[in-house]
């Protein structure tokens, strides 16, 4: 795949992803906020096989840019846009009736990471 999201090559094959950390939407948020922070001893989970936290934020953001393109271009080619607001409801623990809600707030990090 190109930088502009272009496939090149496409193989398919058996495969094992073997993740070197474990983020959560929060810290690729931030990552894509602000792809220069230094990151301190313990803001992030234990990063395996050597890799330093500047490098995650590198493919964080290029996944990013890439992830920017393919969706325009999908919206450019027809691609319908749901932007539906959802709600979070805040329930009595006691008889679990609803007490309060707020809007859920969808960032870009959300958009980059599909649940298993």
């Amino acid at each position: 795949m190109t930088r502009e999201g272009e496939v090149v090559s496409r193989t398919f094959a058996r495969s094992v992803i073997n993740s070197c950390v474990q983020l959560a939407y929060e810290h690729a948020q931030v990552m894509i906020e602000y792809p220069e922070k230094e990151w301190s001893v313990g803001e992030l989970p234990e990063i395996k096989g050597g890799f330093q936290p500047s490098q995650l934020s590198e493919v964080v953001n290029h996944l990013h840019r890439i992830a920017l393109k393919l969706r325009s271009k999908r919206f450019e080619n027809g691609a319908l846009r749901i932007d539906q607001t959802k709600l979070i409801f805040h329930l009595d623990p006691s008889n679990g009736a609803p007490v309060a809600f707020n809007t859920y707030i969808n960032k870009e990090s959300h958009r980059r990471v599909r649940v298993r």
